[in-house]
């Protein structure tokens, strides 16, 4: 074979890897998006009366958080079914977890209730400070502890 017809025939057989390789991209795209679409379906997720913007920041206020991002989207009251409505609704449990734990994100709480205070959601990591129960256990912080 001449160098010309080996190198036409890589660039063919090239170009046929890289038709391959995009309709198997496009292929996982498209299942991707329908699974997302039947396990929203299936857990029949429904956004609160608060997941507004105007709702979200009256709430954020009462709790005296700043700081806090409020996100744009609504979805009160909406079934959840798309990844953008999903995303939406994440955005707006996190807020309701910052409303809970007063401002505090899961890896600023302590795993304990505080001796000093068993109110602040902060709580201890230091089992010796640390509320005990009946049988002198650290009791869990409960706004961490699901």
């Amino acid at each position: 074979m001449k160098r010309h017809s080996i190198l036409k025939f890589g660039g063919i057989v090239a170009g046929v890897i890289m038709v391959v390789f995009g309709v198997g991209s496009l292929l996982l795209g498209i299942n991707a998006h329908n699974t997302v679409g039947t396990e929203l379906t299936r857990e029949a997720i429904v956004g609160s009366a608060d997941m507004s913007p105007t709702e979200i920041k009256k709430a954020v206020a009462e709790a005296g958080l700043t700081n806090v991002p409020i996100p744009s989207c609504n979805v009160a009251n909406k079934a959840i079914k798309t990844g953008t409505d999903a995303r939406c609704f994440a955005q707006y449990m996190r807020v309701h977890a910052l409303e809970s734990s007063k401002g505090l994100t899961y890896a600023q709480m302590g795993r304990f209730l505080a001796t000093a205070d068993p109110t602040n959601p902060k709580g201890t990591n230091d089992d010796t400070s640390a509320v005990k129960d009946e049988k002198g256990k650290p009791v869990a912080n409960g706004p961490r502890t699901p």
